[in-house]
C-alpha cells in the first residue's frame, strides 16, 4: 500500500512539473512570436510570474495531499476478509487485538518490535457488535451517574 501511495505522490509531482513546463513553453512561444517588439522587463510582470508559479506549486501540493488521503482511506474498503473485532491497549506500546478471519478469531499481541498470536479461537468468542457495546469508561460513567440518581 505504501508503494502505491508513493507512486501516486511521484506521479502527481511529475504531472505538476510537466504542466508548469508546458505553461512556461507556451509563454516563451508567445514572446518569440512578438520578436518585433522589444520586451522590456517590468517589475509587475516578474512579480506576477513568480506569484503564479508559487500558487501553482501550492495548489499541486494540496491536490496531491488530498488525493493521497483519499487513496489511503480507500485501501481496505473492498477487502472484508480480515476484521478487527476488538482492540485493547495494555501499555504505551503494547496492544491486544481480537481479529476475525474466516469465522475464526485470533488473539494477537502487538508490541513495538513483535507481533505474536496468543490464542486461536475456533468459534467466535465475541461479535463486532458485542465488542462495540462493551463497557468502556463512558459506559461505566453513565452507570455510576444512574446509580447516584437513584
Amino acid at each position: 500500500m505504501r508503494i502505491a501511495n508513493s507512486k501516486c505522490l511521484v506521479g502527481g509531482a511529475a504531472f505538476c512539473c510537466l504542466f508548469y513546463s508546458a505553461l512556461a513553453k507556451a509563454t516563451d512561444t508567445a514572446l518569440s512570436i512578438d520578436e518585433a517588439k522589444i520586451a522590456t522587463p517590468e517589475l509587475g510582470q516578474d512579480i506576477l510570474s513568480v506569484t503564479t508559479g508559487l500558487v501553482m506549486v501550492v495548489a499541486a501540493i494540496l491536490i496531491v495531499g488530498f488525493l493521497y488521503s483519499r487513496v489511503s482511506r480507500l485501501g481496505g474498503v473492498g477487502n472484508n476478509v480480515i476484521d478487527i473485532v476488538a482492540s485493547r491497549s495494555i501499555g504505551p506500546k503494547e496492544r491486544l487485538l481480537l481479529i476475525e478471519i474466516a469465522n475464526k478469531q485470533l488473539l494477537v499481541g502487538i508490541t513495538s518490535s513483535n507481533v505474536q498470536t496468543l490464542h486461536l479461537f475456533e468459534q467466535p468468542v465475541v461479535t463486532r457488535s458485542e465488542a462495540s457495546q462493551s463497557s468502556g469508561f463512558g459506559q461505566r460513567f453513565r452507570e455510576i451517574l444512574r446509580e447516584a440518581k437513584k
